[in-house]
């Protein structure tokens, strides 16, 4: 039957009412799609912290160290103008607990660039005030690195873990380290002279009982990893072992450090 004009205006309609539809489809689409797009400058760089001692005026990157107690690290600009990315300060502080002085000959070197255990870092140096000191958790250091800013990919190393002596009371030292943070890390390669977890004071990073003695030309190095961002760490460093000796100075060697930043703004 032949339709009327009126009825083939009324299709005609419907199928442009069709297409019309087909074709914003894609509009549609490419409009979700854009914040996606937009979000995409906000991606990390990584910058690694030196830990030279020839440039120590801000903005340029190094270490200062202002006492036993306190120091700074810069870490280089991860753009190099300044102006999308800025570097990141870290603020370091120390206290000590108990029986304890700083230094390891000296009451002087606590926070010095140092080489150490094939790496060169910033030393935590401490010593018992007497061979007659107790020994263990009560008598400690407590190292702190404050960020500026919030880093990611967190690494670093801790260097020469040792030991002197024996494991039955006649050791100079027995290091034994654990650490704290707000980010979530893993020990990543380790020594094979050094064990447990470093988690707690109850398992911390330490010689094996029977490791040899060790020197500045071993490793005894650990190096952690961390896998979620984070403002601040700090290490908790102890002799496990009384000392019977004289001396009875210790040191570890914080290296390797290296992050990433997010660009200002980002987070």
């Amino acid at each position: 039957m032949e339709l009327g004009t009126e009825a083939q205006g009324l299709r005609a309609s419907r199928r442009n009412v069709v297409r019309g539809a087909a074709w914003s489809v894609p509009v549609i689409a490419v409009a979700t799609a854009a914040p996606a797009f937009a979000a995409s400058p906000c991606v990390n760089r990584s910058v690694v912290v030196s830990t030279s001692t020839a440039a120590t005026t801000a903005p340029a990157q190094g270490y200062t160290r202002t006492s036993n107690t306190a120091a700074s690290w810069r870490t280089a600009d991860p753009d190099g103008a300044g102006t999308v990315y800025s570097a990141a300060n870290i603020a370091v502080t120390a206290t000590k607990l108990g029986q304890l002085e700083y230094g390891f000959n000296t009451a002087t070197n606590n926070l010095i660039p140092y080489a150490t255990g094939g790496v060169t870092g910033i030393s935590i140096n401490q010593r018992p005030t007497a061979t007659t000191s107790p020994r263990g958790y009560a008598q400690r250091s407590e190292t702190t690195f404050n960020f500026q800013r919030l880093v990611y990919n967190l690494s670093f190393t801790i260097a020469d873990i040792s030991k002197s002596g024996s494991a039955t009371g006649t050791s100079a030292f027995w290091d034994a380290v654990w650490v704290e943070s707000d980010g979530t890390w893993s020990v990543t390669t380790r020594d094979i002279d050094v064990v447990g977890g470093g988690t707690s004071s109850m398992d911390p990073l330490t010689p094996r009982n029977n490791a040899p003695d060790v020197g500045d030309t071993d490793p005894n190095n650990v190096t952690l990893t961390f896998t979620t961002r984070c403002t601040y760490v700090k290490l908790y460093y102890w002799s496990a072992t009384k000392a019977t000796s004289s001396g009875g100075g210790q040191g570890i060697t914080i290296s390797n450090m290296s992050m990433q930043l997010a660009p200002d703004g980002c987070v």
